[in-house]
């Protein structure tokens, strides 16, 4: 081999390394960020897939999808916005924001060791969500939305609804005009949901069913 192909290949070994170098690096600065700003406790691993979306404007469109040991932060900033989140694995945590009208907010995830939380603030936003833990993990879900006329949609299915004492679901709508529809089966855990009126006190509704059908559908 002569000497200009062995000082490629030098290079291309160099090169290597320091990438190496620079994704770990880059690895921890991302888990020190998400514990100063108190997303994840100093205590929790950062997940081997990981995931931070921010949109500002109007009518974003984002997916992720993830399989593994899953994190993932989807922020929309904005009126007529979509989000979509779709995990599976043995542990996924997803968290969703949205700020403003008529968005759309899309969260599918199957697995164990569940934890979603998702947040919605303004009028006429919807949130599908669709939940199958298939272990004895913990699988928390914590729903709000804040405005008139929202609309939450639910299901809860699988084995090993245990949340270490906290609310396995909690759901919590301020605004007039608000609707929640869920599905839980089997149901085996405390649910906790708050609807409170806005001015004028319109109407809300609610529905729990423990009734296996297709709902709500994957988008």
């Amino acid at each position: 081999m002569n000497k200009p192909n062995c000082f490629f290949i030098a290079l291309i070994f160099l090169f290597s390394i320091s990438l190496a170098a620079f994704s770990q690096e880059s690895q921890s600065e991302r888990e020190e960020e998400l514990v100063s700003n108190q997303i994840i406790s100093p205590d929790v691993m950062l997940p081997s897939n990981s995931a931070t979306v921010m949109q500002v404007g109007n009518r974003n469109n984002a997916a992720v999808f993830q399989q593994g040991q899953n994190l993932v932060m989807l922020n929309q900033n904005g009126d007529n916005n979509v989000g979509y989140v779709d995990q599976a694995g043995g542990q996924n945590r997803a968290i969703l924001t949205q700020l403003g009208n008529s968005n759309d907010a899309g969260l599918w995830t199957i697995g164990q060791n569940i934890t979603l939380n998702a947040n919605q603030a303004g009028n006429n936003n919807t949130i599908n969500a669709y939940i199958e833990n298939d272990g004895i993990g913990a699988r928390i879900a914590t729903l709000n939305q804040q405005g008139n006329s929202n609309q939450i949609d639910v299901a809860l299915l699988g084995n090993g609804f245990i949340g270490s004492g906290n609310q396995t679901f909690e759901a919590t709508q301020i605004g007039n005009g608000s609707s929640l529809t869920a599905l839980i089966d089997p149901f085996q855990s405390p649910v906790s949901v708050t609807q409170t009126s806005g001015s004028g006190g319109a109407g809300m509704t609610l529905n729990i069913s423990t009734t296996t059908f297709n709902f709500p559908m994957r988008q």
